[in-house]
């Protein structure tokens, strides 16, 4: 069982290597104008704003250089992980931040370091809080007690579903004899019952 779970483990760290790979691939093959046509970048950005936020962190707000220029379009919305880096490429820190605000003209981010440079670049970024999430929910049903530890344990075939006799059905709507026969199904399992199929 402990295997079984590391193995899940290692895969979702793979996967965030992977998609950091994937990131730094995308950001060294898009460095001029046309990186903003993915969605996932914008350019040439400079801090408007700055407050204070929960934890410590500072919500940055960003428009760009040119302020006469709204945002292009992009897939970033409120709760975005977000990479922040110097918009030349430089050898400056990267920031990782989360996206709390977005308009047509300005992008607010939390971040919990202050940018390097003066001309900035978002790029939209691995979910690090969904892996950590994911990672913890395995823990949890690794370590699982009670009727929790029964249901994970059917679940991966360590323990035999069981099934009740359910023939007394009465059924007060029109069901056609497949759908009686998964009503019934249903009925009689004693954990858990798979029905797969149109209505």
């Amino acid at each position: 069982m402990d295997e079984h779970f590391q193995r899940l483990a290692d895969w979702i760290d793979l996967e965030s290597v992977a998609e950091t790979k994937r990131l730094n691939e995308r950001r060294q093959r898009q460095k001029g104008p046309d990186a903003e046509k993915s969605g996932e970048t914008l350019l040439d950005l400079v801090v408007t704003d700055e407050d204070a936020g929960l934890g410590g962190r500072y919500l940055l707000t960003l428009v760009k250089r040119n302020r006469t220029l709204q945002l292009p379009w992009n897939r970033l919305r409120v709760g975005s992980p977000v990479v922040v880096t110097p918009n030349d490429d430089s050898s400056g820190d990267a920031c990782q931040g989360v996206v709390t605000a977005i308009t047509r003209k300005s992008i607010q981010i939390a971040v919990n370091d202050w940018p390097d440079s003066e001309r900035l670049r978002i790029d939209l970024s691995p979910d690090e809080i969904t892996r950590k999430r994911m990672l913890n929910a395995l823990k949890r049903a690794r370590d699982a007690r009670g009727r929790t530890k029964e249901l994970r344990d059917i679940l991966l075939g360590e323990r035999d579903l069981s099934f009740r006799n359910e023939e007394d059905c009465h059924f007060s709507a029109e069901l056609n004899e497949s759908q009686q026969a998964a009503v019934r199904f249903a009925l009689s399992a004693s954990d858990v019952a798979i029905i797969h199929g149109p209505p």
